[in-house]
Order: C-alpha cells, then structure tokens, then sequence
C-alpha cells in the first residue's frame, strides 16, 4: 500500500515537473521572438493628404471585399489618429 502512495506521489511530481518545464520552455520562447516593427507615418499629413493617400487602397478593397470605401477610410482614420 505504501509503494503505491510512493509510485503515485512519484508520478504527480514527476507530471508537474514535465508541466513546469513545458511553462518555461513556452516563455521563454515568446521572449525570443523578434518585435514586429510597426511602420512610422509623419504626423505633418493634413486631413485631405491623408484621404488622398489611402483612397485607391479602400476603392480596390471596396471592389475585392464589397467594404464601401468610406468606411475603410474611416477605420484607417481612426487606427492611425
């Protein structure tokens, strides 16, 4: 009876181990991961540049997606202040 508790705690410590070792490998393995670079816009560009800009982008969506342009626009906007 007392070698089955044993082989019992055994094996409880034994898969908490295997599961704290697969945590840390998970970590550490995001924390090598290269920063995605986030393309920088000037912040000079008026409203109607800005507009100009991304239309033909939003036209061709609204074609590929039926997303009215407008609303690409809109979100594009908002997104990017």
């Amino acid at each position: 009876m007392k070698s089955n508790i044993k082989n019992l705690n055994s094996m409880i410590i034994g898969a908490i181990s295997i599961f704290l070792i697969i945590i840390g490998l998970a970590i550490s393995s995001n924390q090598n991961k290269p920063t995605e670079k986030v393309e920088q816009h000037s912040t000079d560009i008026s409203n109607k540049q800005f507009i100009k800009k991304i239309a033909p982008l939003a036209k061709e969506d609204q074609k590929n997606y039926k997303i009215s342009a407008s609303i690409t626009i809109a979100q594009a906007a908002l997104e990017s202040n």
